[in-house]
């Protein structure tokens, strides 16, 4: 019996070490690492983000500069991110009273990428995320439950950007090496 479980770890660690090796030969690169010189998180330093219309565009653009530029707006910009989001609210589940249980909300995000003086966007993409959040019998619990799932939306949205902005930019700095 030893001998079994003994032999089921070392092919658990062949298959993980195989598997390793797949990924380093297909050309896989962790995306924030430093290869050659090119970092993503300094490419994304460089974005000045536009201001964004509403309270949920404020929220994103707070996180936007959180994750792409935690050291502050930039002071020489290489490009400019223009952001237009909209917020859409689904009540579901209904009970036989005609009161809603379950309520969705769903952020879509447009977005645009251009070279700081320019007009022409380079990269122009969208995202969309739903969050969900129960609906009960007290207000203040509601609006504390609505937020809660703003602030969820808000985050993955603007990760998902980040992210976005992070493989086009790495792309393009691999592009310009060649």
């Amino acid at each position: 019996m030893f001998r079994t479980a003994f032999s089921i770890s070392s092919f658990r660690s062949l298959a993980a070490a195989l598997a390793m090796l797949a990924l380093a030969a297909c050309g896989f690169e962790p995306l924030y690492g430093d290869k050659g010189g090119v970092e993503a998180s300094a490419d994304l330093a460089t974005i000045r983000i536009d201001p964004i219309k509403e309270r949920v565009g404020q929220l994103l653009r707070n996180q936007l500069l959180d994750t792409l530029t935690p050291m502050g707006e930039p002071s020489k910009p290489a490009y400019r991110l223009i952001v237009d989001v909209t917020e859409n609210k689904l009540e579901l589940a209904v009970r036989k009273s005609e009161l809603a249980t379950r309520a969705n909300m769903q952020f879509t995000a447009s977005y645009r990428l251009t070279r700081f003086g320019s007009e022409g966007a380079i990269l122009s993409r969208s995202s969309t995320v739903s969050t969900s959040y129960n609906l009960l019998n007290n207000e203040f619990a509601n609006l504390s439950s609505e937020a809660d799932a703003r602030e969820r939306g808000v985050r993955e949205l603007s990760q998902d950007i980040a992210r976005q902005l992070s493989l086009y930019l790495r792309s393009q700095a691999k592009a310009e090496r060649r």
